[in-house]
């Protein structure tokens, strides 16, 4: 299985990120929109993963879930990798929550580590992918347009998740979700 550790926005967050891309989609070309059903943050990319070893990996992030705690999360501006001069991905940043979120990430990579699957070996940049850019296309964003979003995800949970490559696309499912326990409170 292709799998990767993320964590789903809230329905009023993949909402309002919508009406940005339906703003932002006019004017621009040469961009392949995530769909809304795909939107998550990224902690960890598995990448191939043998069906047996599952449900050990989900035994251990349960675990790991134990000693979370919910915290709100809120998105800021847009950025692009590798760079804003030769861009493939287009995402928004993390305004509020990105300690968390960045915590959350170490706890599911040392995870990942004791049960062997290899570390990214990249920095974890706390980020929502909204779109991939065709080679040699430049997105159309004016800087000082930044969007203004307002609603906050409470991340109560993370996600094992199943990525299927499909000819329109790849298509994302939870395995497993990882709830923190109720009895934490919410990190302000």
């Amino acid at each position: 299985m292709r799998l990767f550790i993320g964590v789903w926005p809230s329905r009023e967050m993949v909402a309002e990120v919508q009406e940005f891309i339906r703003s932002a989609a006019s004017g621009s070309t040469g961009l392949r929109w995530v769909p809304p059903e795909n939107l998550h943050f990224t902690l960890r990319f598995l990448g191939e993963v043998a069906d047996e070893r599952v449900a050990g990996l989900t035994e251990e992030l349960q675990q790991a879930a134990t000693g979370c705690r919910p915290f709100p999360l809120t998105l800021g501006k847009t950025g692009f990798f590798p760079n804003v001069h030769s861009p493939r991905v287009v995402w928004l940043g993390v305004e509020h929550g990105t300690k968390e979120l960045a915590h959350l990430a170490a706890m599911v990579q040392t995870v990942g580590s004791e049960w062997g699957l290899e570390p990214s070996g990249q920095r974890f940049q706390p980020h929502l992918t909204i779109a991939r850019v065709a080679r040699g296309a430049l997105p159309m964003f004016v800087p000082g347009k930044e969007p203004r979003f307002q609603s906050t995800t409470t991340v109560t949970s993370f996600s094992l998740i199943e990525s299927r490559l499909q000819p329109g696309g790849s298509v994302y499912r939870s395995i497993a979700d990882f709830v923190f326990p109720e009895d934490r409170p919410i990190d302000s």
